[in-house]
C-alpha cells in the first residue's frame, strides 16, 4: 500500500491531466464552433457516433477487462503471461473491427448509401486508434503510472485543438477535416503509450514468476474475455442510447438542433463527467488492488468504505455544478462558444445534472466491478439502454431538444437508482 504521501502525489497527478483534458475539450468547442456552423457540428456530432460503437463494442469493453486483471496478474506474478495474452486480444479487436469498416463500406457502395469515404475511413482510424490508446492508458492506471496518465490524456487533449486548428485554417470546414486532426493526435498519443507500456512491461515481467508464459497464456485470455464481454455486449445498448439522442433529433428535427445538442453536452455534460471520471481513475486501482479477486470479505469491506466517501464527494459536487450553471448560464456559454450557439445556454445545468447523476452510478458499478462481478450489472444496463432510446426518440418527436433533455435527466436517474439497488442485493 502507498504512503499517504505517495496517495497524494497519484491524485495530483491525476487532478492536473484531468483538468487539462476539461479546458482543453472547452477550448476545442470554442474553436470548432467558431469554423463551424451549428449543422455542420451536427454532422460532426453523428460521425463520432459510429467511433463511438466501435469503442464500446470492441475495444472498450476488452479495455474493461484487460485493467481490472493487471493487479492479479501483478499478484500472482504472471505479468509476463499476462501482456502476452492482452497483446493477442488487442490483435484480435484490431481485426475486427476493419473488417467491420470494410463490411460498411461495400454495403454503402452497393446501396448507394450518401456515404462519403473520406469520413468513413477517418472515424474507423480515429475508432481504432482512441481504442487502443484508452487502453494501454488503461494499463498504466492499473499499474499506479499516474504521471503518465496525465501526460497523455492532457497531451491529447491539447495536441487535438493544434492540429485542428491548422487543418481548418488551410481546408474546408468538414467533418472529416476535423477528424483527421484527431487521427493524427491519437496517433502521436498512441505511439508514445505504446513506448512507456513497454518499459512498464519490461520491468513488471522481469518480476513475473513465468518467464515462459507457458500455458498461463491461454488462462489469462479466457479470464479477460469472461470478465470483458458483458461490456461488450450492454455496449451496443448503451451505444445505442448515447447516440439516439443525436439521430433522434437529426429525424424529428434539424441538424441545427443536433450542433445545439452536442455543444450542451460537450459544455454541461462532459466536464461534469470527466471531473468525476477523474475520481474514478484515481479511485479504481486502488479499489482493485484492495478487494483482490474479492474472496475475502475484510479487504472488500475497505474497498466499499472509500467508495462511499467518493459518492458522497460527487453528490457535492454535482449540486455545485448544478448552482454555478444555474446562476451564469449565459456568461460561461458566452466565453466558451460562439454567439450563434448562446440561444440554448439555459439548458446547461440540467447536463450538468445528467452527468453527475450518472457519475454517481458509475461509482456504484465501479464497487460491483471491483467484486468481478460485471455481469451482475447485464440486465439493468440494457434495460436503462432502451428506456433512454425509447425517451430519447419519444422526446424529439414532440418537444425537439427540450424532450431529448428531460430524457438524459430521467435516464440517467434510474440507472444511478439501480446501481444503488444491484449493491446492496447479495
Amino acid at each position: 500500500m502507498l504512503s499517504h504521501h505517495g496517495l497524494f502525489r497519484e491524485g495530483g497527478w491525476i487532478v492536473c491531466g484531468q483538468i487539462a483534458t476539461v479546458l482543453g475539450s472547452l477550448v476545442l468547442v470554442r474553436i470548432l464552433t467558431e469554423y463551424l456552423p451549428p449543422a455542420v457540428y451536427g454532422e460532426l456530432a453523428l460521425a463520432m457516433t459510429g467511433a463511438t460503437l466501435v469503442n464500446q463494442v470492441f475495444l472498450g469493453g476488452l479495455a474493461n477487462g484487460i485493467a481490472r486483471y493487471f493487479s492479479i496478474a501483478r499478484e500472482r506474478g504472471e505479468v509476463h503471461s499476462y501482456f502476452r495474452a492482452v497483446r493477442t486480444l488487442t490483435e484480435y479487436a484490431v481485426l475486427a473491427v476493419g473488417a467491420v469498416a470494410l463490411v460498411v463500406l461495400l454495403v454503402s457502395r452497393s446501396a448507394e448509401l450518401n456515404l462519403s469515404f473520406s469520413l468513413l475511413g477517418t472515424v474507423a482510424l480515429f475508432a481504432v486508434l482512441s481504442g487502443v490508446n484508452s487502453l494501454l492508458g488503461g494499463i498504466q492506471n492499473a499499474a499506479r503510472q499516474r504521471a503518465v496518465v496525465a501526460l497523455h490524456t492532457g497531451g491529447d487533449a491539447w495536441l487535438k485543438i493544434a492540429l485542428c486548428a491548422l487543418l481548418l485554417t488551410f481546408l474546408p470546414a468538414l467533418p472529416a477535416v476535423v477528424l483527421g486532426g484527431y487521427v493524427l493526435s491519437s496517433l502521436f498519443v498512441t505511439t508514445s503509450q505504446y513506448y512507456f507500456l513497454s518499459r512498464l512491461r519490461a520491468r513488471e515481467a522481469s518480476r513475473s514468476s513465468s518467464a515462459d508464459g507457458g500455458g498461463e497464456v491461454s488462462h489469462w485470455k479466457r479470464e479477460i474475455l469472461r470478465y470483458s464481454w458483458p461490456f461488450s455486449v450492454w455496449g451496443i445498448f448503451t451505444w445505442a442510447q448515447f447516440a439516439s439522442d443525436r439521430w433522434a433529433l437529426a429525424t424529428f428535427a434539424t441538424e441545427d438542433e443536433v450542433g445545439y445538442f452536442a455543444v450542451l453536452y460537450q459544455i454541461g455534460y462532459y466536464p461534469i463527467s470527466l471531473l468525476l471520471t477523474m475520481c474514478s481513475s484515481f479511485l479504481a486501482p486502488i479499489l482493485y488492488e484492495r478487494s483482490g479477486d474479492a474472496s475475502e470479505k475484510e479487504r472488500v469491506r475497505h474497498s466499499d468504505s472509500l467508495a462511499h466517501q467518493v459518492i458522497l464527494l460527487t453528490v457535492g459536487i454535482t449540486l455545485a455544478g448544478v448552482l454555478l450553471t444555474g446562476f451564469f448560464h449565459r456568461e460561461l456559454f458566452s466565453f466558451v462558444v460562439a454567439e450563434e450557439f448562446l440561444v440554448v445556454s439555459s439548458y446547461l445545468p440540467w447536463f450538468v445534472l445528467g452527468g453527475g447523476v450518472v457519475a454517481i452510478g458509475q461509482f456504484r458499478a465501479l464497487q460491483l466491478l471491483s467484486r468481478l462481478q460485471s455481469r451482475k450489472m447485464m440486465s439493468a444496463k440494457v434495460v436503462t439502454a432502451c428506456i433512454g432510446v425509447t425517451l430519447n426518440f419519444v422526446g424529439a418527436a414532440y418537444f425537439g431538444i427540450g424532450g431529448v433533455l428531460v430524457a438524459l435527466v430521467l435516464t440517467a436517474l434510474i440507472f444511478a437508482s439501480w446501481m444503488h439497488l444491484l449493491f446492496h442485493v447479495e
